[in-house]
């Protein structure tokens, strides 16, 4: 431990303060850690002192404490010691997406097939969107599938397909992956057994058996750390908006246009509609900018920047609630 040389904390190792803990968020590797909310206050007041100036700022009975604190750090490899801190700056937290959709959630039922999909997924690749999650909660054949996504779509880069289980489906689901190059994982629900079956030796391609019976999008909005995500992505999206709606449309099983296919309001309808007629609306953009640092109970959480987030869910009819389905108490530090 070098004590004579200030103190610099790795620009990817940024602390998060919450009520009654907070966070190291390691941005680079991708994990987290708790701190004593006393840490945080010197990490975020008095990065650029030395250990001798800090241990001169308080009294000699907590010393011991300013050696615990920094041999934590230095052993994660959290801070460094320099005289050069300005040759390392800090991270830029703004946020900016090119694309004027980055994702979007498509419901679909058998009610749904006479609904234009391959034309919505067209507009939504010319929009910019790189995510699709395809959410189909009764049996639809594999290939109508195959036939919406049979087009140039050089902006998709991500397709999540979550399907109801149904006997010796598998040749199936390997053709999909076969045909569609930007399919990443396939989650199949309402399953007799969880499993995850891969398919190749790389685990690039796997599927994904959960008991869980989605029969509406109701069942969407959990929060809970498995979900986490200690990333640049995430971090700056969450500083700057709302991590869940920013950029996304919603598209429900009538072909309703929403900010999320769960919500209430609709903004028009694909039968009639383009979805280029509403994004560029305030009304519709208004959601996609309630930050974590603007929500009840979540503002105080030290999980804030890493966290998902529901604006579908709440107790009351308040967008700046914390999500319904989160259980997580920052001022007890536990799930409840």
């Amino acid at each position: 431990m070098n004590t004579l040389l200030p103190f610099k904390l790795f620009a990817n190792c940024i602390p998060v303060k919450g009520i009654n803990r907070s966070t190291i968020c390691d941005l680079q590797r991708g994990n987290y850690d708790f701190i004593p909310n006393d840490l945080y206050e010197i990490l975020k007041f008095q990065e650029g002192k030395t250990i001798i100036d800090l241990k001169a700022r308080y009294d000699e009975k907590y010393h011991y404490i300013l050696d615990e604190y920094f041999e934590f750090l230095i052993e994660k490899e959290y801070i460094f010691f320099t005289n050069n801190s300005e040759n390392f700056p800090l991270i830029d937290l703004s946020y900016e997406d090119s694309g004027n959709i980055s994702n979007a959630i498509i419901d679909i039922r058998k009610s749904s097939l006479s609904l234009n999909h391959k034309f919505l997924i067209k507009e939504l690749n010319e929009l910019g969107c790189n995510a699709i999650q395809l959410r189909l909660f009764e049996s639809i054949s594999i290939s109508y599938i195959l036939e919406i996504f049979n087009q140039n779509l050089e902006n998709l880069q991500s397709l999540e397909l979550i399907i109801p289980y149904k006997d010796e489906e598998l040749e199936e689901y390997i053709e999909l992956y076969t045909k569609i190059n930007f399919l990443n994982q396939i989650c199949v629900h309402s399953s007799p057994k969880e499993s995850i079956v891969e398919l190749d030796n790389n685990s690039l391609y796997s599927i994904v058996y959960i008991k869980d019976f989605i029969l509406d999008s109701s069942h969407c909005g959990n929060i809970n750390p498995g979900y986490f995500n200690s990333n640049i992505s995430l971090f700056t999206e969450n500083n700057n908006f709302n991590s869940c709606l920013n950029k996304k449309i919603g598209i429900d099983f009538t072909g309703n246009i929403k900010n999320c296919p769960t919500m209430n309001r609709s903004f028009g309808n694909i039968k009639t509609d383009s979805i280029k007629d509403f994004i560029f609306d305030e009304k519709f953009q208004a959601l996609w900018k309630i930050k974590k640092d603007d929500i009840q109970i979540c503002k105080y959480c030290e999980f804030r920047y890493i966290c998902t987030d529901c604006r579908a869910f709440h107790e009351e009819a308040d967008f700046l609630l914390k999500p319904k389905k989160c259980t997580y108490n920052p001022y007890s530090c536990e799930w409840e």
